[in-house]
């Protein structure tokens, strides 16, 4: 009956042309979305990254992942966020130090790497490789990108698993993806 609305036979031989009317009649324009890149959203709050300021959550405020933390936006309201010069975290820096032998420009990738996974931009798949020898950090590497987006958001995988039939599954809608 709701076909004959339409215009169209309800009969089976017709379902090309149902189809063809469907897929021409019902078109949604799509476009790039409004996306603010410079906000991490946790589970009751927003933190622009630009301001400082932290913000009551809203889903207008679109973004591709959310961390499972709380900020606890109500103990936040009245402290002003500092404005630390240089390196926020003495131990990560030494982390970095050891995982990079001092190396500045691999230092500032690590920064960069960690700073795309809290971005709520989903323009680009993040995806990161290491190799080396043991007890060099590759593992507490993964572990603190885990933390910092949480293991629902993480896959730990092979190069082999993925090459297995359906292997990119495992990797699908995930943040961050861990191949050692």
């Amino acid at each position: 009956m709701i076909l004959h609305k339409c215009g169209l036979p309800y009969f089976a031989s017709e379902t090309e042309k149902l189809i063809k009317h469907l897929k021409t009649s019902h078109k949604v324009k799509l476009g790039p979305q409004k996306l603010k890149k410079c906000i991490i959203v946790f589970k009751d709050a927003v933190l622009d990254t630009i301001t400082g300021r932290v913000e009551e959550f809203s889903p207008d405020r679109f973004c591709n992942a959310k961390l499972p933390y709380n900020i606890g936006i109500s103990q936040l309201e009245d402290i002003p966020c500092p404005d630390i010069p240089g390196d926020l975290c003495p131990t990560f820096t030494e982390f970095l130090d050891s995982f990079t032998g001092g190396k500045d420009d691999l230092k500032k990738f690590i920064r960069a790497y960690f700073n795309h996974l809290l971005r709520s931009d989903n323009l680009s798949q993040r995806f990161l490789y290491m190799m080396g020898p043991t007890g060099t950090g590759k593992s507490v590497f993964s572990l603190v990108s885990e933390v910092l987006v949480g293991s629902i958001n993480t896959c730990h995988t092979t190069l082999a698993r993925m090459n297995q039939p359906l292997g990119f599954n495992l990797i699908q809608f995930k943040e961050d993806v861990n191949c050692c």
